[in-house]
């Protein structure tokens, strides 16, 4: 006799890159989504004012409700602690007052957190409801989501997670954040595009140009997976090491488009495994299942829109 009144309110979900600008829409249940994508070419300093109107714009698109639109989320690629941009090394968006602003122009609440958290955030509120997960974010970097106990960890002041900049390679490639050998210099997208750009000798090949020339298995591009394998064991294994979580999943093209990556670094961590087995070591026990994204380029956007619907409800943990 009773239902959720999940048509009374609005979610506004942003994925912020410095490429582009995705918008989606939802009710209060993060159901009947609608999705808005735009290019990206504005400088960090130039933003704020396009993306106001793209968001009202966006807003003008929905029929009115009794709450209207209850708050709005923007996922970056940064280190986010209160609101704040601390660290964005590919789309410096340091400083910008992007919460504060938007906030005074709708006049709603606005969330701003590392694109990573809300992806962990969107697979266990729609998906994988388990106490520990990691979510691991390969895009322009390498991020880590991570769920304990039911809740996001962000660390004291944020930089939890920040994955991509642990090293695998002592003195290796610079990275960004000003050490060298950091993992994202390998193994996120715009690496292994270098390697497979420079094995093919192409200029500038594209992940889709990348995951057909593997298909056809093309050397090079068998090469430059083989390479992602071989490091995402690595960090698989560090992960599994440090937090022995319940449950590991990877949202990155590469994983979504190709399905028999997850076996290939399963077969690597095998190995290691069975190692540890024959010696009667403990390490034999820590790996956990290892799945794919099931929300893919949705999950930062739905884990928004989680983060928006408890705080409208005043609760602190949702499963939908």
């Amino acid at each position: 006799m009773l239902t959720f009144a999940k048509e009374n309110g609005h979610v506004l979900s942003i994925d912020l890159t410095g490429r582009q600008i995705v918008l989606m829409t939802c009710n209060l249940r993060g159901e009947d989504c609608r999705l808005y994508q735009y290019a990206n070419h504005y400088s960090p300093s130039a933003l704020l004012q396009p993306l106001k109107l793209l968001i009202q714009k966006t807003m003008d698109t929905l029929p009115p409700t009794i709450h209207g639109v209850i708050g709005i989320t923007v996922g970056v690629h940064a280190a986010v602690h209160d609101n704040t941009i601390l660290f964005c090394p590919y789309y410096d968006l340091t400083g910008l007052p992007l919460a504060q602003e938007l906030e005074h122009t709708f006049h709603i609440p606005v969330f701003i957190e590392n694109e990573a958290n809300f992806s962990a955030l969107g697979e266990k509120t729609f998906c994988h409801d388990y106490s520990n997960m990691i979510n691991l974010s390969i895009h322009t970097g390498i991020g880590l989501g991570l769920i304990l106990n039911h809740q996001l960890y962000t660390g004291r002041s944020g930089f939890a997670g920040e994955f991509g900049h642990t090293i695998v390679e002592a003195g290796g490639r610079p990275c960004p954040c000003g050490n060298r050998g950091c993992i994202e210099q390998y193994a996120s997208e715009p690496a292994i595009l270098r390697e497979y750009a420079e094995l093919a000798c192409l200029s500038s090949p594209t992940v889709d140009d990348l995951i057909a020339d593997y298909r056809r298995q093309s050397p090079p591009a068998v090469s430059a997976i083989r390479t992602f394998t071989k490091y995402m064991a690595i960090a698989i294994n560090n992960i599994a090491t440090i937090f022995n979580p319940d449950i590991i999943i990877i949202n990155s093209s590469f994983t979504s488009y190709l399905p028999d990556i997850i076996p290939m670094i399963q077969e690597r961590l095998s190995r290691a495994q069975a190692a540890a087995a024959s010696q009667s070591h403990p390490a034999s026990d820590k790996f956990c299942p290892l799945i794919p994204s099931t929300l893919q380029d949705t999950a930062i956007l739905l884990g928004g829109a989680a983060v928006c619907i408890r705080d409208f409800l005043g609760i602190q943990s949702l499963r939908l």
